[in-house]
C-alpha cells in the first residue's frame, strides 16, 4: 500500500516522519486527484519489507535527469510491467522503460537492492511520482 496513506516518511527521499513537502491522506476526502493517486502496487516480492511501499517523490519531478531514487522496488513480473490500483477504483498495468526496474522479477538470494538511484529509470520514477501524491 502506498505510504501516502500513512505519514509518508520517504516521500521526500530521506527518511523523515514529519515531512511536509508532499500530501498524505488519512481520509478519502484528503485525496487531491483520485484518478492519479495509486493505493496498491504489485511490489517486487524480494522488496517487501513492511506494509507500506516507499516511493521517493522528491527528485522524481522531471522525466529526465538523474536525481530520482527507488526506495522500494515495484514488480516487473507482467512482462516488464506492474499493476497499480488507484483510489478512484480503476487499475492500470504500467510498462517500465528503464533497466533499473524493467528486468523481469526473479527471486534472488538476499533480495533486490533497495534505495537505489533510478539511473535510466528516471521516466519511471517520474510516472510514479505523478501518480502518487501532490505537493502541499
Amino acid at each position: 500500500m502506498s505510504q501516502v496513506f500513512g505519514n509518508g516518511e520517504r516521500l521526500n527521499k530521506a527518511f523523515n516522519v514529519n515531512q511536509t513537502r508532499w500530501r498524505t491522506c488519512a481520509e478519502e476526502s484528503e485525496i487531491v486527484s483520485p484518478s492519479k493517486t495509486w493505493v496498491f502496487v504489485d511490489e517486487n516480492p524480494e522488496s517487501i519489507n513492511d506494509a507500506a511501499f516507499a516511493n521517493a517523490c522528491t527528485g522524481a519531478e522531471a522525466p529526465t535527469g538523474t536525481s530520482g531514487q527507488i526506495i522500494d522496488m515495484p514488480s516487473s513480473i507482467h512482462n516488464g510491467a506492474c499493476g497499480f490500483a488507484f483510489s478512484d477504483g480503476h487499475s492500470e498495468i504500467h510498462r517500465w522503460v528503464g533497466s533499473t526496474i524493467k528486468p523481469p522479477t526473479k527471486y534472488m538470494s538476499g533480495g533486490v537492492a533497495l534505495n537505489v538511484s533510478a539511473k535510466n529509470s528516471q521516466p519511471d520514477v517520474y510516472w510514479m511520482q505523478e501518480n502518487t501524491t501532490a505537493r502541499r
